[in-house]
């Protein structure tokens, strides 16, 4: 039994309690109480305590879209419009895949100091399994499909069958098979219906990339602009139709558990038809200024019953993988609202709301959550009266991370 305790105590409920010089009790990967550290020392004076001053304690942070399979990139794709950057994607990828195994073991040693236990991680080729299976953090293995040509549909599945078997091999308490859809853009409908019915049948959780363009919009809608001349460049079709509109995909998910991502060009019929079908959206600022200079509308969100939740998407868009960069770009990137409160919706974006959409049992402060919390030393964070904010501003790397109440990463300085 251990009690850690910090000067503040983020609990991450919905009303954003914060307890001063709190501690949290675990046990067993569980947390068993929380109070001020020293009235937990005298309830439990049987438990190893440790007290950091001017530090944070929270749950640990929850990054629930990520590519780690593109971790090599840095200045190879092209950015500023969606079209230019597939391209380069298209045009580059092969060269992003060498030396590739360093680059994941380095971006997965980076979300662990930042304070990262758990990860949706979208799995294009499988390279991503191995490393991840044996990594620290919680993960729902999103093994993709991606595939819009009818006579490869049956190949293309058989391949997405082996990589969820090898997913299945490694499975465990900590790594969780799952399965995606790339995008209604890029899958035929055959083959996104044959997924979400697995999906179905075998109640796994879902990721989509959706409405992530205008030039997807487009396509979907009317079968006509950039995707017309790119899959007649890249994969000799120039007779190429959408199989789906927007609403249709969604309709295809019905009684999936699905993740969205993005959805920056959705609009409002099509996010009330994802709330109704219980899914949630995953917004990745920093990659959707980098792509399409655009940020997802939080008020239309809100209007509608769904929480803000962040991710960093992967280096293919991005030039970190770090939620506390996340954090802060998007406190900035939205000047319309409150930095104070803004800061508080922000955490809980990455905490609870981000848990809750993984499926997974932590995010918040509660008896009963998986102890996996994250420490971060915060100088002046005592007389702090803007706790949130102050976070996310000073907040470089944890202090300490436990997963499933073990130590995972201690910064020693």
């Amino acid at each position: 039994m251990k009690i850690l305790g910090a000067s503040k105590l983020f609990c991450c409920d919905e009303k954003f309690s914060i307890i001063d010089n709190g501690g949290v009790v675990f046990e067993g990967g569980k947390i068993l109480d929380f109070a001020t550290f020293e009235t937990l020392k005298a309830k439990y004076p049987q438990a190893k305590a440790s007290f950091y001053p001017e530090s944070v304690l929270l749950p640990a942070l929850s990054n629930p879209h990520i590519h780690f399979e593109f971790s090599n990139n840095k200045t190879t794709l092209v950015y500023g419009d969606f079209g230019e950057w597939l391209d380069s994607v298209i045009e580059k990828r092969e060269g992003l895949f060498e030396d590739l195994q360093n680059s994941i073991q380095r971006e997965i040693d980076n979300t662990l100091k930042s304070g990262i236990a758990s990860v949706g991680a979208i799995s294009s080729y499988g390279f991503d399994i191995a490393p991840l299976s044996s990594s620290p953090l919680r993960v729902q293995l999103f093994n993709e499909a991606i595939g819009s040509n009818p006579a490869l549909i049956d190949a293309l599945y058989s391949n997405l069958l082996a990589r969820l078997q090898e997913s299945d091999n490694h499975s465990s308490e900590r790594f969780y098979p799952a399965l995606s859809i790339h995008s209604p853009y890029s899958t035929h409908k055959l083959l996104a219906q044959k997924v979400a019915e697995l999906a179905k049948e075998r109640d796994l959780l879902l990721s989509v990339h959706f409405l992530e363009s205008k030039h997807e919009l487009e396509w979907l809608n009317h079968s006509s602009g950039f995707f017309k001349s790119f899959f007649t460049k890249h994969f000799g079709n120039p007779n190429a139709t959408s199989t789906l509109t927007p609403s249709e995909f969604l309709s295809l998910l019905e009684g999936n558990k699905a993740l969205f991502v993005h959805c920056l060009f959705a609009d409002t019929p099509l996010l009330e038809q994802i709330h109704s079908l219980g899914g949630k959206i995953i917004s990745s600022p920093r990659s959707n200024r980098l792509l399409n200079n655009a940020y997802l509308d939080l008020d239309r969100l809100k209007s509608i019953g769904l929480p803000t939740i962040l991710s960093t998407d992967g280096l293919s868009s991005n030039f970190s993988l770090s939620l506390l960069d996340e954090l802060r770009y998007t406190l900035f990137a939205y000047p319309q609202y409150s930095p104070n409160e803004f800061a508080k919706e922000l955490v809980l974006g990455v905490t609870k709301h981000s848990n809750q959409a993984l499926g997974f049992n932590g995010g918040e402060i509660a008896i009963g959550k998986d102890a996996d919390l994250a420490l971060f030393d915060i100088e002046g964070i005592s007389q702090s009266s803007q706790e949130a904010l102050s976070f996310i501003l000073h907040s470089q790397k944890a202090q300490e991370l436990y997963i499933n109440g073990i130590r995972e990463y201690a910064n020693d300085f």
